[in-house]
């Protein structure tokens, strides 16, 4: 256990509402600890050990937290404005509603984090890892996303203008065609085929190959085509064939009406009758 500013810095320690503006907890160990409403503006986290602890609503812009560990933090409402969080890992972080606008969160491990409703526009979040993360109604204008992993992530009303995703992997993600439309680098975007009976990205991004489904199109059209064809072959031979049949069969007797065949029949028993002896 060690002391800064009469504050102690252990695991699991109640720091609610402290100040530690500017700082120096560089390799610090507040595992669990509790820092909601905490002034850490400026503060030096770099290389912390925040893992589980409670940040919510704590105001750490522009603070150090480059390589710091906080899986399964707290970061509600969290405002961490122009904050370095270089290669940070946030594995299941919750970090609704939180201020990451300006933030350099590249190379940082989001895995399956809440980032709904969190503001990172012009965020660098280049190599991040983001997969299965919710970032849903989230702002990303204008946020570097080069190469990072996007991979199962819900978009759903996220906001994407000139967001730069240069590479990056959005297998399986939500996301619409119309938020595509607005980012930049689209044509670069990755999408790997997904497993038998997983659909959501052939539901997501169905449109976005449409710039190149013209030789798909094209190979839809021949296959069409070839199956008239052959269609058209195997109804010619079935035809060919039932006349061939209709050939060798015996001629059907000729067509008669039947007041016709009633008069024919009747004659017929009358020559067949012999005639009837005169009495006397």
């Amino acid at each position: 256990m060690i002391q800064i500013d009469g504050y102690k810095i252990e695991p699991g320690v109640n720091l609610t509402g402290a100040n530690l503006r500017q700082v120096n907890l560089e390799g610090a160990d507040l595992r669990e600890a509790i820092l909601c409403l905490a002034n850490l503006y400026g503060a030096n986290l770099a290389h912390a050990n925040l893992t589980g602890a409670d940040l919510g609503q704590c105001r750490m812009a522009t603070a150090s937290l480059a390589e710091a560990k906080l899986d399964r933090a707290n970061l509600w409402r969290c405002v961490l404005r122009d904050a370095d969080l270089q290669q940070a890992v946030l594995r299941k972080a919750a970090l609704r509603q939180a201020d990451l606008s300006g933030a350099n969160l590249s190379g940082c491990d989001l895995t399956e984090a809440n980032l709904q409703q969190t503001d990172l526009q012009g965020a660098n979040l280049t190599g991040a890892l983001l997969s299965h993360c919710n970032l849903q109604h989230a702002d990303l204008r204008t946020a570097q996303l080069a190469q990072a992993d996007l991979s199962f992530a819900d978009f759903s009303g996220a906001q994407l203008l000139d967001a730069d995703l240069d590479g990056a992997n959005l297998t399986g993600a939500r996301i619409t065609e119309a938020q595509l439309a607005v980012v930049k680098n689209r044509y670069s975007i990755v999408m790997l085929e997904t497993a038998d009976g997983d659909d959501a990205a052939t539901h997501a991004y169905g449109e976005y190959h449409e710039p190149f489904s013209g030789h798909a199109a094209g190979s839809r059209d021949d296959s069409a085509a070839g199956f008239d064809a052959d269609a058209h072959a195997a109804a010619a031979g079935s035809a060919a064939a039932q006349i061939e049949t209709e050939s060798d069969a015996e001629p059907a007797a000729p067509y008669q009406p039947a007041a016709q065949a009633e008069d024919r029949a009747t004659e017929s028993a009358a020559e067949d009758t012999e005639p009837e002896p005169e009495i006397s």
